[in-house]
Protein backbone atom coordinates (compact mmCIF):
# COMPACT_ATOMS: atom_id res chain seq x y z
CA UNK A 1 0.00 0.00 0.00
CA UNK A 2 1.35 3.39 -0.93
CA UNK A 3 1.90 6.15 1.61
CA UNK A 4 0.62 9.63 0.83
CA UNK A 5 3.05 12.51 1.35
CA UNK A 6 3.14 16.29 0.88
CA UNK A 7 5.65 18.06 -1.35
CA UNK A 8 6.43 21.69 -0.55
CA UNK A 9 7.12 23.07 -4.02
CA UNK A 10 7.33 26.72 -2.95
CA UNK A 11 8.99 26.39 0.47
CA UNK A 12 6.22 27.83 2.63
CA UNK A 13 4.96 24.81 4.54
CA UNK A 14 8.03 22.68 5.36
CA UNK A 15 9.05 24.66 8.48
CA UNK A 16 5.45 24.91 9.70
CA UNK A 17 4.92 21.17 9.31
CA UNK A 18 8.22 20.35 11.05
CA UNK A 19 7.23 22.55 14.01
CA UNK A 20 3.76 20.99 14.18
CA UNK A 21 5.24 17.50 13.92
CA UNK A 22 7.38 18.16 17.00
CA UNK A 23 4.51 19.81 18.90
CA UNK A 24 2.22 16.84 18.28
CA UNK A 25 4.93 14.29 19.19
CA UNK A 26 4.06 12.42 15.99
CA UNK A 27 5.20 8.95 15.05
CA UNK A 28 6.55 8.34 11.60
CA UNK A 29 6.56 5.05 9.77
CA UNK A 30 9.65 3.88 7.90
CA UNK A 31 11.38 4.46 5.66
CA UNK A 32 13.28 7.34 7.18
CA UNK A 33 12.77 9.82 9.97
CA UNK A 34 11.37 13.34 9.60
CA UNK A 35 14.74 14.84 8.56
CA UNK A 36 15.21 12.26 5.82
CA UNK A 37 11.67 12.71 4.60
CA UNK A 38 12.14 16.50 4.43
CA UNK A 39 15.32 16.06 2.36
CA UNK A 40 13.39 13.88 -0.10
CA UNK A 41 10.45 16.33 -0.31
CA UNK A 42 8.11 13.72 1.18
CA UNK A 43 6.54 15.41 4.20
CA UNK A 44 4.34 13.10 6.27
CA UNK A 45 0.56 13.54 6.41
CA UNK A 46 -0.70 14.29 9.92
CA UNK A 47 -3.20 16.52 11.67
CA UNK A 48 -2.33 18.93 14.47
CA UNK A 49 -3.72 21.40 16.98
CA UNK A 50 -2.36 24.60 18.52
CA UNK A 51 -2.64 23.04 21.98
CA UNK A 52 -0.84 19.81 21.09
CA UNK A 53 -3.89 17.77 22.13
CA UNK A 54 -5.04 15.01 19.77
CA UNK A 55 -7.18 16.34 16.94
CA UNK A 56 -9.99 14.00 17.99
CA UNK A 57 -10.47 16.09 21.14
CA UNK A 58 -10.95 19.22 19.05
CA UNK A 59 -13.50 17.75 16.68
CA UNK A 60 -17.05 16.60 17.36
CA UNK A 61 -18.63 17.07 20.80
CA UNK A 62 -15.63 18.69 22.46
CA UNK A 63 -15.36 21.38 19.77
CA UNK A 64 -17.22 23.91 21.91
CA UNK A 65 -14.47 23.63 24.53
CA UNK A 66 -11.59 24.01 22.07
CA UNK A 67 -12.84 26.28 19.28
CA UNK A 68 -10.37 26.81 16.48
CA UNK A 69 -7.74 24.54 18.03
CA UNK A 70 -7.15 22.52 14.85
CA UNK A 71 -4.45 24.11 12.70
CA UNK A 72 -3.82 21.31 10.21
CA UNK A 73 -5.80 18.40 8.79
CA UNK A 74 -3.84 16.13 6.46
CA UNK A 75 -4.72 12.59 5.45
CA UNK A 76 -4.80 10.42 2.33
CA UNK A 77 -7.30 8.18 0.65
CA UNK A 78 -5.40 5.01 -0.24
CA UNK A 79 -6.68 2.17 -2.36
CA UNK A 80 -5.31 -1.04 -3.84
CA UNK A 81 -7.33 -2.81 -6.50
CA UNK A 82 -6.92 -5.55 -8.98
CA UNK A 83 -9.09 -5.63 -12.10
CA UNK A 84 -12.68 -5.98 -10.92
CA UNK A 85 -11.83 -6.50 -7.20
CA UNK A 86 -11.38 -4.05 -4.32
CA UNK A 87 -8.37 -5.34 -2.39
CA UNK A 88 -7.78 -2.73 0.31
CA UNK A 89 -8.99 0.81 1.04
CA UNK A 90 -8.29 3.19 3.89
CA UNK A 91 -8.33 6.84 4.89
CA UNK A 92 -5.46 7.66 7.23
CA UNK A 93 -2.56 9.81 8.28
CA UNK A 94 1.07 8.81 7.80
CA UNK A 95 1.42 7.19 11.22
CA UNK A 96 -1.25 4.55 10.59
CA UNK A 97 0.04 1.33 9.14
CA UNK A 98 -2.38 -0.93 7.36
CA UNK A 99 -1.18 -1.34 3.84
CA UNK A 100 -0.69 -5.08 4.18
CA UNK A 101 -3.17 -7.60 2.92
CA UNK A 102 -2.99 -11.38 2.89
CA UNK A 103 -2.47 -12.95 -0.49
CA UNK A 104 -4.61 -16.00 0.24
CA UNK A 105 -7.88 -14.14 0.73
CA UNK A 106 -11.11 -14.36 -1.22
CA UNK A 107 -11.79 -10.64 -0.53
CA UNK A 108 -15.11 -11.29 1.19
CA UNK A 109 -16.44 -13.18 -1.84
CA UNK A 110 -16.61 -10.10 -4.06
CA UNK A 111 -17.71 -10.69 -7.61
CA UNK A 112 -14.76 -11.31 -9.92
CA UNK A 113 -12.42 -12.83 -7.32
CA UNK A 114 -12.54 -16.43 -8.47
CA UNK A 115 -12.72 -19.49 -6.24
CA UNK A 116 -8.95 -19.60 -5.64
CA UNK A 117 -8.41 -15.95 -4.68
CA UNK A 118 -5.08 -14.42 -5.73
CA UNK A 119 -3.04 -16.37 -8.23
CA UNK A 120 0.56 -16.22 -9.41
CA UNK A 121 1.10 -13.23 -11.71
CA UNK A 122 -2.05 -11.42 -10.52
CA UNK A 123 -1.39 -7.67 -10.41
CA UNK A 124 -2.84 -4.83 -8.38
CA UNK A 125 -3.05 -1.07 -8.85
CA UNK A 126 -2.29 1.27 -5.95
CA UNK A 127 -3.79 4.77 -5.74
CA UNK A 128 -3.18 7.60 -3.29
Amino acid sequence: MAVGTVQDTIGDIEAAMASRFTRMNQEILPPGDLSERILKDELPLFSSTYSGHPVQLSLGQVEAQLPGDVDQLAYAYRSSQRPGVRVREMVSEDSQNGGYWRLDTLYDDQLGVGILGDQTNDFKFQYV
